[in-house]
């Protein structure tokens, strides 16, 4: 009797994080004109000067800004990826310089895994060590999480469609002891606090009477809306405004929300394997 062998998609995965990359910044600084990356990073540069040469239509053109925006951030946080790929990034130092540069140069839409949405997102900040925001320009709302890891998606440049990055909460612990008139929300199992900041003084306003009646006055704008989200699990995903979207991301971010980000990879990559 014999058995077949069988690759666990998902152990894999967990052994090789961010190796690839390693090695590929290591061998492209060695050997600049002879190395090809094992993540095929090489290939999606070589297809954006390609495709940069010729371009004349705006979706194109729109393609073509959203990607140099990508591959500029890429290198500059040293991660690797290539065309119609997914990757996990775990690396907090990585994701924080390769965020901060996106959002330095586009805004971008945004579903969150409570339903919420914005078309404008327009900065990311680190709060604290583990504690970051987002910001929703046009809801003038901000967006505080822990964040645990990205995962981008690079679609074929042909298909003219977004680049994707997903966003994946850890916990942050909550003692509703201490808060009994807090404005929390459980909305699909997930827990999460709305609280106001004065934008005169930078007073904090949390208790619910207080945020109702705030939002219900006259003076709204003096008010800065922030909600605070507790529960882990793949928070959102965000895609640039200009582009359509390869697949129903937010309908696989509803069902998918409860998912490490390991494996949302490995579900997603099951369905750009068919393209």
């Amino acid at each position: 009797m014999h058995s077949e062998p069988f690759i666990n998609e998902y152990l894999i995965i967990n052994t090789f994080d961010d190796l690839s990359d390693e090695l590929d910044v290591f061998f492209e600084t060695a050997l600049p004109n002879e190395y090809k990356s094992i993540t095929d990073y090489d290939r999606f540069k070589q297809t954006y000067e390609i495709y940069n040469d010729f371009a004349d239509t705006d979706d194109f053109i729109n393609v073509l800004k959203i990607n140099k925006i990508i591959i500029q951030a890429l290198d500059k946080a040293q991660i690797r990826i290539g065309i119609n790929e997914i990757k996990i990034i775990n690396d907090r130092k990585k994701i924080k310089i390769f965020l901060n540069e996106i959002f330095k140069e586009s805004e971008f839409g945004c579903d969150l895994y409570n339903n919420f949405c914005s078309g404008q997102i327009t900065n990311f900040k680190q709060i604290d060590h583990s504690l970051f925001s987002l910001y929703a320009k046009d809801l003038d709302t901000i967006y505080e999480f822990n964040l645990k890891s990205i995962i981008i998606y690079i679609p074929p440049l042909h298909y003219k469609n977004s680049p994707i990055v997903f966003i994946e909460s850890d916990e942050i612990t909550y003692d509703q002891t201490k808060s009994k008139n807090h404005y929390i929300f459980d909305r699909y199992n997930i827990f999460y606090m709305n609280y106001l900041r004065n934008k005169d003084n930078n007073e904090l306003v949390f208790d619910k009477d207080d945020i109702i009646k705030a939002n219900q006055g006259f003076h709204v704008s003096r008010y800065e809306n922030i909600y605070r989200f507790f529960s882990k699990g793949i928070f959102c995903f965000l895609n640039f405004n200009q582009l359509k979207n390869q697949f129903e991301f937010k309908k696989i971010l509803f069902e998918n929300h409860h998912l490490t980000g390991k494996q949302l990879e490995v579900k997603i990559r099951s369905l750009i394997k068919e393209l």
